[in-house]
């Protein structure tokens, strides 16, 4: 019975009591409505080919969005959302709004989604019980289950483990960030050294910060790793 106890009681401690600091979710929801935006923005500029009257197919069955009227209000009420979400007496029915529109976003424009789509999606419901210490606590495991399911599933690939793999995604403009020519200058011995370190040092970073984000001793070392990852 004592056992049942000590571990109801620290589960209550880790999903029902308030954190001390509020800030970084604070952060989080605000990165959370300007990455909202920024899809917005991404789509307001060519929506016709997902969205409206000429837009490509992307399912079979009835298409919500299926006129240019419909598609500009559906953006504007997604924008104002978002907007709404960042503050105030209706930040709720904001964050509501905000989940209606990801999954209006998911069934119109299934060709474009990607990762940060779907974490987007699953963050904006979690938010909408904020701040209730147990949504933040599972975004919060939402976070690391991502991070080390990654990682997990790259030290599958062959290239991973031989160390090349940065090499090769160095060399592919889809998935550059900057430009890398500069690397390919380099000096061959050089390239063959770093090469591994990066490959090798993305499957530490990724599958480590699962685990080393939860201890305050290592938090701040995860965090600023995991940043510049990316």
């Amino acid at each position: 019975m004592t056992s049942i106890t000590e571990a109801k009681t620290l589960f209550d401690r880790f999903f029902l009591e308030p954190q001390k600091d509020d800030l970084p979710f604070k952060v989080f929801r605000f990165l959370f409505v300007v990455c909202g935006l920024v899809a917005v923005l991404s789509l307001a500029f060519d929506y016709s080919w997902w969205m409206g009257t000429d837009a490509l197919p992307q399912k079979l069955g009835h298409r919500i969005l299926d006129t240019d009227f419909k598609a500009r209000l559906f953006l504007l009420a997604w924008s104002v959302s978002l907007l709404t979400s960042l503050g105030g007496r209706f930040f709720r029915l904001g964050l509501i709004g905000n989940y209606l529109c990801l999954l209006t976003y998911t069934q119109e424009c299934g060709l474009v989604l990607n990762g940060a789509d779907v974490l987007l999606r699953l963050s904006s419901f979690f938010l909408i019980f904020w701040p209730a210490p147990w949504a933040k606590r599972l975004i919060q495991i939402q976070l690391c289950v991502i991070y080390l399911s990654t990682g997990l599933w790259k030290i599958q690939g062959e290239k991973w483990i031989d160390g090349t793999a940065a090499l090769w995604s160095l060399q592919y403009p889809s998935l550059q960030r900057a430009p890398t020519e500069l690397f390919f200058h380099l000096p061959l011995w050089f390239q063959i050294l770093f090469a591994p370190l990066m490959t090798w040092g993305t499957l530490a970073v990724e599958i480590s910060f699962s685990f080393l984000v939860w201890f305050k001793e290592t938090r701040r070392a995860a965090l600023i790793a995991i940043a510049l990852l990316h």
